[in-house]
């Protein structure tokens, strides 16, 4: 699955290569967070860098105050839909991170946080803009494309973009050591950690929590609809603009333009099997009807083959049942498109063995209970597992 990472590398840097040199980074002043942060022993910087004209990346940087000198290892850490970098802090989660040991770098994706044009107002609007752009995507566009058309697909692929860029910079740092990268994240950000895995194979370890789905499955099983939900304005536009309803077709045709592939042959099977034989540790609720769970099994069982050999236990599946062990109704995804302390728990320690400890493999001791289940896919594979079919494994019954 080589071909696939090299197929995403293609598609987001058609027309930005003349871009990846010069980050131009700046400072950015103090956030003013809604409660105050925990930073004893740490320190904490916020900048922003150019990651393509006219487009600036914000992010901050949390590291032991003992270790200002010291070249650390990087994880990043990425949020959900209309939460940003701040959030995370004032969660503790990054300061947490960075009394681990690591560099712990909270970004915010496009549209959100410090990068909201004009604040609360620009993500929504984006998204059906490039619904309805007649422009040619980036992957038709000539390298001499305007900025503004290449901006087509701020639902997630951006983002993937974006962090490539921040990783150029980390690179560039003599206070960074990125010989071993970390990426996680929650909801959007659990997308934006597992596709950017598959497209850059300088992520070392990756830790997606509630984010991995198959969309392919999810429109050939009538299981879109939770998914649909989280992104209302835009589906909204669609079935408005296509005269009916919102159905199946609407969701595929809007995927198909927003998300050129990732139904097809970006899909999970094959997006997974472009991390192997990296550490991938995927952790969603089992109840997430966002996430339906039959269509991530699936998936992750046809991905693991390509972690065959070599690595074959690098890949494990840690699934939350504390709200059930099944997908809950499309309008009770509140109830199961959750991340649990238990959870969170599994990330860090996956996070500490892989990047801290700079282990190649999965932690031997996850956290498991009465309401969770860990998954392995060591040698679980079937041997069709590798090879595209175009379907995403839609077609297949998923029970």
């Amino acid at each position: 699955m080589a071909e696939v990472g090299r197929e995403m590398r293609a598609l987001l840097s058609r027309g930005r290569a003349h871009l990846r040199a010069g980050f131009r980074p700046q400072e950015l002043p103090p956030i003013r967070p809604s409660s105050p942060l925990d930073l004893r022993g740490l320190s904490l910087l916020h900048l922003s860098l150019l990651t393509e004209e006219g487009e600036r990346c914000a992010l901050c940087l949390v590291r032991e105050a003992t270790a200002a000198a010291a070249r650390l290892r990087p994880v990043l850490v990425l949020h959900g839909t209309n939460a940003s970098k701040t959030q995370l802090l004032e969660s503790g989660w990054l300061q947490r991170l960075a009394r681990q040991g690591v560099l712990a770098v909270g970004v915010d994706s496009r549209h959100h946080g410090e990068r909201m044009k004009p604040p609360n107002l620009s993500y929504w609007p984006a998204l059906v803009r490039a619904w309805r752009r007649d422009e040619p995507s980036p992957m038709d566009a000539a390298d001499t494309a305007p900025a503004e058309a290449l901006r087509a697909h701020p639902f997630m692929y951006d983002t993937v973009w974006d962090l490539m860029r921040v990783l150029d910079y980390l690179a560039s740092r003599d206070d960074v050591d990125t010989s071993r990268v970390g990426a996680t994240g929650i909801s959007l950000g659990g997308m934006h950690a597992w596709l950017w895995a598959a497209a850059d194979p300088r992520v070392s370890a990756v830790c997606p929590a509630i984010g991995v789905q198959s969309f392919g499955y999810a429109i050939a099983h009538d299981a879109w609809h939770a998914r649909a939900a989280s992104l209302a304005p835009l589906m909204d536009a669609a079935a408005a603009d296509a005269g009916r309803p919102l159905d199946g077709g609407v969701v595929a045709a809007v995927w198909a333009k927003l998300l050129p592939y990732l139904s097809t042959h970006f899909d999970a099977p094959y997006s997974l099997a472009a991390i192997a034989p990296r550490p991938c540790l995927i952790v969603n609720s089992a109840s997430d009807p966002r996430c339906p769970r039959q269509g991530v099994e699936q998936a992750v069982r046809q991905a693991s083959a390509k972690w065959r050999g070599p690595g074959s236990d690098n890949l494990a599946l840690y699934l939350d049942t504390s709200n059930g062990e099944q997908p809950l109704p499309a309008d009770q995804w509140k109830r199961g498109h959750v991340i649990t302390p238990a959870m969170y728990a599994a990330i860090d320690l996956f996070l500490t063995h892989t990047i801290v400890h700079a282990h190649d493999s999965l932690p031997p001791n996850l956290p498991t209970d009465s309401c969770s289940i860990l998954i392995p896919y060591a040698d679980s594979a079937s041997s069709s597992g590798g090879e595209r079919d175009g379907s995403a494994g839609g077609g297949q019954d998923g029970s």
